[in-house]
């Protein structure tokens, strides 16, 4: 195994690239880390001046819509607003979202609509970008997608030469083991990168692929400033100011741990509140109302079953005590993890996977495992005794500060300068063969 050094991308290089670059967001117009993701990261390589073409299966999310309008280097190629009306109506019908519309859980009356959703903007937008890159002359293109079996099944039989492929994950390698395979020979002929932005995901895959395959690019570290004290946060939400509040936020939807939450401080004292903020679907499987009843916890608990623009992150980090991450899945990865760390709110999450892995390593809160209620309880009061600093958030970065390799990741232009660096020495690569 070599060192991790040689697994990141190292001193990043300052300057323009030559290199065609394409992103590749398939669900940008969603609620997602994923969208979230990518549009900082077109945002701040369009500010390092980098002409980036951004192929999405209905375009960006309005936030990203409005920075993308104030580069003119950039292009947003849209596939299904790109399609005929007809086609249009009858995914509209088979899915219930129209296009130019959030795809949102809260949407879809049945949860297949959603996953039907996800599988053709996939399955197109990779297409599409395939048969567009050659024809286009080359250069690297940015998924920034899972590398699921419909991911690199729409990729086998790519060409070494013309174009190089990277693949931005936040999942561990053992979730995709049933075509592991084809991702292993496929970065033996360099034709695919992995990226990843934690140490123990980059061990992880260049354990199964081979360090140079794998390239580590952690989030931006800054912290994010709250602009106001609690109280105005909470009231710009219309959250009550009397008790501290834990929050679960996104899909509130069983793997993200709410009913083992529920379940395990049905007999605690009701001197705190839960809120239960996200967009969710009609789907979901019990109703959050129904746990939250059984539990006894309705007085105490506050719905807010709707998206939270990225305009208002900030309003909502601030105006919480305590974020839980209590998944079901230890495979499972969280943008709001990121957020938690860089407004600076403790967070209680599960003891397994990468996520536990982060919060232990880098003193994000408290973990426990989702289904020992005594631990979660535990956990919890702990939290709540103390204030943030004294649980120990850093504001540093979310790998050890002492890395002087990783120092450089303290914004996002210094994480897109690091993906230029990267795109660069693929390009380079791809042309000396």
């Amino acid at each position: 195994m070599q060192d991790l050094a040689t697994i990141s991308p190292g001193i990043l290089r300052v300057g323009h690239s030559h290199t065609r670059v394409t992103i590749v967001e398939p669900l940008a117009r969603s609620t997602g880390h994923q969208s979230w993701f990518s549009g900082n990261l077109a945002e701040a390589l369009l500010r390092e001046g980098i002409p980036v073409t951004i192929t999405t299966f209905d375009g960006m999310h309005d936030d990203a819509d409005l920075a993308m309008q104030s580069f003119p280097c950039s292009s947003v190629r849209r596939i299904l607003p790109a399609s005929p009306f007809w086609l249009r109506r009858i995914f509209t019908r088979l899915t219930g979202v129209p296009c130019g519309t959030l795809a949102s859980p809260a949407r879809a009356r049945w949860q297949w609509q959603i996953f039907l959703y996800n599988i053709v903007a996939t399955a197109s937008s990779v297409l599409s970008v395939r048969r567009h890159a050659d024809r286009d002359g080359g250069g690297v293109v940015h998924l920034l997608c899972p590398p699921s079996r419909l991911v690199i099944g729409c990729l086998v039989g790519l060409s070494r030469r013309r174009t190089r492929w990277v693949i931005t994950t936040f999942v561990s390698p053992s979730c995709f083991r049933g075509h592991i395979s084809k991702l292993r020979k496929m970065s033996r002929n360099r034709s695919l990168t992995i990226i990843v932005q934690t140490e123990s995901l980059a061990r992880e895959w260049a354990n199964v692929l081979g360090p140079a395959a794998v390239r580590m690019i952690p989030l931006p570290s800054e912290r994010i400033a709250t602009s106001g004290g609690r109280g105005e946060s909470r009231r710009i939400l219309g959250l009550p100011e009397d008790l501290p509040i834990i929050a679960v936020i996104g899909c509130i939807a069983p793997a993200k741990g709410y009913i083992e939450l529920f379940e395990a401080i049905r007999d605690l004292p009701r001197d705190f509140r839960v809120l239960l903020i996200g967009d969710t679907g009609a789907w979901v499987s019990p109703d959050p109302r129904i746990v939250v009843q059984n539990a006894g916890w309705t007085e105490n608990t506050l719905f807010h079953l709707r998206f939270v623009p990225e305009s208002q992150m900030s309003v909502l980090f601030n105006a919480v005590d305590i974020v839980t991450l209590l998944y079901r899945q230890p495979n499972g990865s969280s943008g709001i993890l990121s957020l938690c760390q860089r407004y600076g709110v403790p967070v209680l999450a599960t003891r397994f996977g990468e996520i536990g892995k982060q919060v232990i390593s880098h003193h994000l809160g408290l973990t426990a495992d989702p289904h020992n209620p005594a631990e979660v309880r535990d956990a919890l009061t702990t939290l709540l005794s103390r204030t943030r600093d004294e649980v120990g958030i850093r504001c540093g970065a979310i790998l050890p500060a002492s890395d002087e390799q990783l120092q450089p990741m303290s914004s996002w232009a210094s994480v897109a300068r690091a993906h230029v660096a990267l795109y660069d020495d693929l390009y380079t690569g791809k042309t000396s063969e």
